[in-house]
């Protein structure tokens, strides 16, 4: 498989578990790219269901492979197959619409990025959303309204692709919202049938809060970890009524084990009587976990002394403690501790 980093840049709805809704998606994503060397473009088809990756294809491999465990027994070899083709008529498909942008944008150098996203979302009442999207170099391009059955143009180049669509392909459209509609969450129910004990699990949240005072002003840290699915509303709150802005971005990040985590931090400069609480709200959770910062818990030490000499307490302990070690030298010279404190002594 040719080792590229593919960074998908247009828009990306998530499904997520806000308000215990229960919500679902499946989003196909399709990625072509094409550089200015000698070797074909290359084109990848990679399926999630919410935040799990279920299978993927690529034009290397030539094969639609589960990726998700629950996924290996899904449909048996008779699926894999017919997802293979289906994924080959999509990067047929998809190949020639490349080509035409290319030409249209007369790009011969350096790296072109095409991308899709198809999808559905399911809520637990029953009600449904899709999307059909196009990018091109990164950004936005086209927008299926399947409403109007029209293609829409997100920028003034697009609409030469769109009026071509909209003029040839009023059965493609058809074709399109059928599968939006219909088809799409047909497959959306079976994969939530099949992984439900996986996709449905709910991990409720960690949460520790942290302090740094500096020069009269305190940054708040709120450290939220180990909780799944990804969504969480994390808000710090001064008095429990007035909500304060973090001016970091709340980056969710994922954790070896599949779950997640973030960092929410503010800036503030504590009057008498003010208190300030962490309030964090995730599906996992009964109600939202309040989590208050205590200014006495922080360390009289640290406030008394600063970091600079807090550091070189922590030094200069050390290595009192490393000089009262016993210490003894072998024959080539390496010192090791003796009694317990094993060191190395080879012979060799």
């Amino acid at each position: 498989m040719r080792s590229m980093k593919i960074i998908l840049l247009i828009l990306v709805p998530v499904a997520v578990c806000e308000n215990h809704t229960g919500s679902h998606a499946l989003n196909y994503y399709f990625t072509g790219l094409s550089s200015s060397d000698s070797r074909p473009p290359f084109f990848s088809v990679i399926g999630y269901v919410d935040d799990k990756q279920i299978d993927r294809y690529d034009s290397d491999g030539g094969q639609a492979q589960p990726v998700a465990e629950w996924m290996s027994l899904f449909g048996g070899p008779r699926y894999w197959e017919t997802e293979t083709k289906k994924r080959q008529t999509w990067v047929a498909e998809y190949r020639e619409h490349f080509k035409v942008e290319m030409s249209i944008s007369n790009q011969t150098q350096g790296l072109c990025v095409y991308q899709v996203l198809f999808g559905c979302e399911l809520d637990a009442d029953g009600s449904s959303r899709s999307y059909y999207l196009f990018g091109y170099q990164g950004k936005e391009h086209i927008r299926f309204d399947k409403d109007r059955m029209l293609y829409e143009p997100a920028t003034e180049r697009a609409r030469i692709t769109t009026d071509r669509w909209n003029g040839e392909r009023s059965r493609q459209s058809e074709r399109d919202k059928t599968c939006l509609e219909t088809i799409c969450i047909e497959w959306l129910k079976k994969y939530i049938r099949y992984g439900k004990e996986e996709l449905e699990k709910k991990i409720p949240p960690e949460v520790t809060v942290t302090s740094l005072s500096t020069r009269g002003v305190t940054r708040l840290h709120c450290w939220v970890y180990g909780f799944y699915p990804r969504h969480v509303d994390v808000t710090w709150m001064r008095n429990e009524k007035d909500e304060l802005y973090s001016e970091e971005a709340k980056q969710i990040l994922p954790n070896s084990d599949g779950t997640y985590q973030v960092r929410v931090t503010v800036e503030v400069m504590p009057q008498d009587g003010d208190s300030y609480a962490c309030h964090v709200d995730h599906c996992g959770l009964q109600n939202v976990l309040v989590t208050r910062w205590d200014p006495v818990r922080r360390s009289f030490l640290y406030e008394l002394v600063g970091v600079p000499v807090l550091v070189l307490v922590i030094i200069a302990a050390g290595f009192f403690m490393y000089k009262k070690m016993p210490l003894k030298k072998n024959q080539h010279g390496v010192i090791f501790l003796r009694g317990n404190a094993r060191g190395r002594r080879d012979n060799g």
